[in-house]
């Protein structure tokens, strides 16, 4: 594990459920995840570039697919009218991988994944992915250049 990843799963675990709905909605939170806040995170943070639905990262879709593999994630989808949704849960073993791997980071790199996981779960989390989408497109209008909304 590296520190994006327990980012990621940081991000999972902030949710009281422990889940993250939709593939757009999880790119974008961690995209916001690394340009909201705090820079202090000495790590490599997932190159986002712009996409369909604004900023995307083939890193961290290979992230969440190397996590699952090993259990720590799990991804159900469900068939919609228009398609499906991917529905991302952090497992017991990811969440006891997380802890693990955080108790090894010095306090101030582990303070810093927890908080920037908390607050975009609690900024961005509950609202609609088409408001998501919104926020981040007026924010960061370089990455709705390749849109298709």
């Amino acid at each position: 594990m590296n520190k994006r990843q327990a980012l990621l799963l940081a991000l999972l675990d902030a949710d009281d459920e422990g889940t993250i709905s939709g593939r757009t909605r999880l790119q974008k939170l961690v995209f916001l995840a690394q340009e909201e806040f705090s820079d202090d995170l000495d790590t490599s943070e997932y190159e986002f570039y712009p996409y369909h639905y604004g900023p995307f990262s083939k890193d961290l879709l290979n992230d969440i697919e190397a996590l699952e593999q090993t259990g720590l994630v799990s991804e159900r989808n469900i068939d919609l009218q228009r398609g499906e949704k991917y529905i991302y849960e952090l497992e017991d073993d990811g969440r006891d991988e997380l802890r693990q791997f955080l108790s090894t980071l010095s306090p101030s790199d582990r303070r810093e994944i927890e908080e920037r996981a908390e607050l975009v779960e609690t900024n961005f989390n509950d609202i609609s992915v088409s408001r998501l989408l919104e926020y981040v497109y007026n924010q960061y209008e370089s990455y709705a250049e390749e849109s298709v909304l």
